[in-house]
């Protein structure tokens, strides 16, 4: 099954997971190195939601994740497995539904967080907090340690 390298769901899991392959493979760091394959998509924040992702896919399937060949858009089992669960066309219950607990918070995570990414594509490159301007030293309604609170 091949994918289209377009900025779709499929080809970002695609992406993510051979790159969490590759990288743990590699026995190196693996958020920095997601972030860094999804970052130019604009989706960098995702590292931590599919190194989990992916841990807990291995965890609840009890083997190694298995990828398609890295340059190709051929697709593993696997890959077609996890893109099938993430969209909700799979059952993720094998036997022990407590032992899927785990990877059915994953999934609907990484829906959450996909679809997040989708409507706001822009939100990673906004500042977390405020800024304070220069001329701005203090906030009339902020008290401050050692200030005395007075009654209005």
């Amino acid at each position: 099954m091949p994918v289209p390298r377009t900025r779709s769901a499929a080809f970002l899991v695609v992406e993510a997971a051979r790159c969490w392959r590759a990288v743990r493979d590699a026995c190196a760091p693996v958020q920095p190195a997601l972030f860094a394959r999804l970052q130019p998509f604009g989706l960098g924040i995702l590292a931590p939601v599919f190194d989990s992702l992916m841990a807990l896919f291995e965890a609840r399937f009890g083997r190694r994740f298995r990828t398609g060949d890295a340059g190709t858009s051929n697709l593993s089992e696997d890959e077609v497995q996890l893109i099938e669960l993430l969209a909700g066309e799979v059952p993720v219950d094998i036997g022990d539904a407590a032992a899927s607990a785990p990877i059915h918070v994953a999934l609907r995570s990484t829906r959450i967080m996909l679809a997040l990414a989708e409507a706001d594509p822009g939100a990673h490159d906004r500042p977390i907090f405020f800024t304070v301007s220069e001329t701005q030293t203090t906030r009339p309604d902020v008290v401050t340690a050692g200030t005395p609170i007075t009654g209005s």
